[in-house]
């Protein structure tokens, strides 16, 4: 839906509401109001003109990846490297390391490409849906560190907030690789990683099976956590969250739009 109110928005179409969430302020509304009686307006179905434009623009364009999970956005980066060095304050993201060394055919994939990645605090929505359509490559679950952040951040209030680029290579973590239907898209990797106590995490689509966008790909069992995509070199058009990101920027709600493909 968030799709259609948007392009409709695009289209030059007035809605009267601005995003999905306004829009379910109107609905719900709509559902503890009786209309007064009129010849002329849509008294028998308040909701047709609510949704009048929005209903005939595309509701599943190939080209827009979605959130995976309601997370806030932590960081953006291109041109990522198959192997990179932490130095000081610097935590980018190593293909391999994230992949594990036993994947490098997978790694070699993304080599170039982008990393989008986003936190999820304890009262987020803790369960992974598809972000494309596609089939699932690979899925496996990776061993790691529980309680490791990065030195040269110093202290953080936050536990291992400010070392979730760290995170991405050492800590326990869920990699489920989608082949998308859209050759444009090539392959997409969805890497959720656990935070300290949040070791748990539960892979539900399996290698072969064939995923829509917006399906459910598994969960973590407990607590706040980290999740990265990562997309082929030149996928990505543009990503609708733009940096600078802080701790108060908002949460990307799940199936959200979150890029535009090329």
């Amino acid at each position: 839906m968030g799709a259609q109110v948007d392009g409709a928005r695009h289209a030059g179409y007035e809605l009267g509401y601005t995003n999905v969430d306004e829009l379910m302020s109107v609905i719900d509304y709509l559902m503890t109001y009786a209309p007064p009686f009129s010849e002329s307006s849509l008294v028998h179905c308040p909701l047709n003109a609510v949704l009048d434009w929005p209903m005939c623009m595309p509701s599943d364009d190939a080209k827009v990846i979605v959130s995976a999970c309601e997370a806030s956005p932590y960081a953006i980066r291109n041109g990522t490297r198959l192997h990179d060095r932490f130095w000081i304050k610097s935590q980018p993201y190593s293909l391999q390391e994230i992949f594990t060394a036993s994947q490098r055919e997978i790694a070699q994939r993304f080599g170039g490409g982008s990393v989008y990645q986003a936190f999820l605090s304890a009262f987020n929505y803790h369960r992974w849906h598809a972000p494309v359509s596609g089939t699932v490559v690979k899925a496996y679950l990776i061993d790691g560190t529980y309680y490791s952040d990065l030195e040269a951040e110093g202290e953080d209030p936050g536990g291992l907030n400010d070392s979730q680029g760290y995170t991405t290579a050492v800590a326990a973590r869920a990699v489920i690789v989608i082949d998308c239907d859209d050759q444009a898209l090539g392959t997409v990797a969805c890497v959720f990683v656990g935070m300290a106590e949040v070791s748990s995490c539960v892979i539900e689509a399996m290698p072969a099976q064939h995923v829509a966008k917006g399906d459910e790909l598994g969960f973590f069992q407990y607590g706040g956590s980290t999740y990265c995509l990562i997309f082929e070199p030149g996928v990505i058009g543009h990503f609708v969250p733009q940096p600078p990101f802080d701790d108060k920027t908002l949460p990307v709600k799940v199936n959200a739009h979150l890029a535009t493909a090329r």
